[in-house]
C-alpha cells in the first residue's frame, strides 16, 4: 500500500503511483478529475478536495474520514459501495 501524508495534487499533474489500495492522509487535491481513475480500497483521511470531479468514479471499499468536497462533482457516486464515511462536510 502507497501511503501519502501531507501532499498537494493540483490539477492531475503528478498523480500518485495508485490510488487504488493507497492511503492518503492529510493531503489536499484541487482541480482533481479523478474519472481515470480507480479509486477503491483507498484510503482519505482528513484531506480537501476543492473543485475535483468524481463522476462515476470506483469508490468500492473507499474510506472517507474527516474529508471535505468543497465544489466537486460527485455525480453517479455508489454511495453504499464505500466501506467508511464518517463526518465528511459538503
Amino acid at each position: 500500500m502507497n501511503e501519502y501524508v501531507d501532499q498537494k495534487f493540483i490539477n492531475n499533474e503528478n498523480p500518485p503511483a495508485a490510488f487504488s489500495h493507497s492511503s492518503f492522509e492529510n493531503c489536499i487535491f484541487s482541480g482533481y478529475d479523478f474519472k481515470p481513475y480507480d479509486l477503491s480500497h483507498a484510503r482519505f483521511i482528513d484531506c480537501i478536495f476543492n473543485t475535483c470531479d468524481f463522476s462515476n468514479v470506483n469508490l468500492s471499499n473507499a474510506r472517507f474520514r474527516g474529508i471535505q468536497f468543497e465544489n466537486c462533482k460527485l455525480i453517479g457516486i455508489q454511495w453504499p459501495n464505500l466501506d467508511d464515511l464518517v463526518s465528511p462536510i459538503f
